[in-house]
């Protein structure tokens, strides 16, 4: 039946797999945050009407602070994983400074982002501290810090990737003495060895386009003056579309058991 057809099509339990979590709902509230941003931009430039204008940017502070309580329990995973980056002894060094301090700013960032939460639902005045009244300009610095070092973190990784790629072909072109059955069983590991490393050249190019992206958003955060609404907008846009893209392959498409 055709009912039936949709009730158990894998994409629909997708979708619903997807958005079932936390990450899934935040990127699609990201996503649609960002387009309101750049829509109010648009209609402020274009000397639309005012209606529409503050309309449009009253959804955009509703998508804004509906991701709040999302993130608000966030600085525990980050500061998790910079504990295991911190113990970890094997990885690159330059990798290693990168990411610690990336999750660590993560860890504030999020953390101050719940501070702008409390003082956005009246629970926190501004007389409290003077920290408070530029709590928001706070997370954006620490945002900042973290794609940053996302970005230098991604040129590391760019580089050891085509370093080791480049070996990696060095070999396949010197094997030639070998011994077939040997040769065929090394063939084979480097061929593995090429792919993962083709795919992290990707995965670090496409982050490093995130990262540089939503250094964009990060400044205007700070300061409209560098850059303006329309162009964080449309980086934000472009980067929860990219965001939502690797969610969405990562979701599986097996039913959830229900509790």
């Amino acid at each position: 039946m055709v009912c039936d057809t949709i009730t158990y099509h894998p994409t629909l339990t997708k979708l619903i797999n997807f958005l079932e979590t936390n990450n899934g709902r935040d990127k699609l509230l990201r996503t649609l945050q960002y387009v309101t941003k750049l829509l109010a931009y648009y209609l402020l430039r274009t000397g639309s009407s005012v209606n529409h204008y503050y309309l449009v940017r009253r959804l955009q502070d509703l998508f804004t602070l509906s991701r709040k309580p999302l993130r608000a329990l966030k600085p525990l995973k980050h500061l998790k994983a910079l504990s295991v980056t911190v113990d970890n002894e094997l990885g690159d060094g330059y990798t290693k400074l990168f990411e610690s301090v990336k999750q660590a700013s993560y860890s504030l960032y999020y953390g101050f982002d719940t501070v702008h939460w409390l003082k956005l639902l009246g629970l926190l005045r501004n007389r409290n501290g003077k920290l408070l009244v530029k709590v928001e300009q706070v997370c954006s610095f620490f945002w900042l810090v973290a794609l940053v070092s996302g970005l230098l973190q991604n040129v590391r990784q760019l580089r050891v990737s085509y370093l080791r790629k480049q070996e990696l072909l060095k070999e396949l072109a010197s094997d030639d003495d070998q011994n077939p059955l040997d040769k065929r069983g090394n063939l084979e590991k480097q061929k593995e060895t090429l792919d993962t490393q083709n795919v992290q050249l990707y995965r670090a190019k496409r982050d490093l386009v995130i990262h540089a992206l939503n250094s964009l958003v990060a400044i205007n955060g700070l300061s409209q003056k560098r850059v303006n609404n329309g162009v964080a907008g449309g980086a934000g846009v472009i980067t929860s579309i990219l965001q939502l893209q690797d969610l969405w392959n990562a979701t599986s498409t097996t039913e959830s058991s229900v509790l």
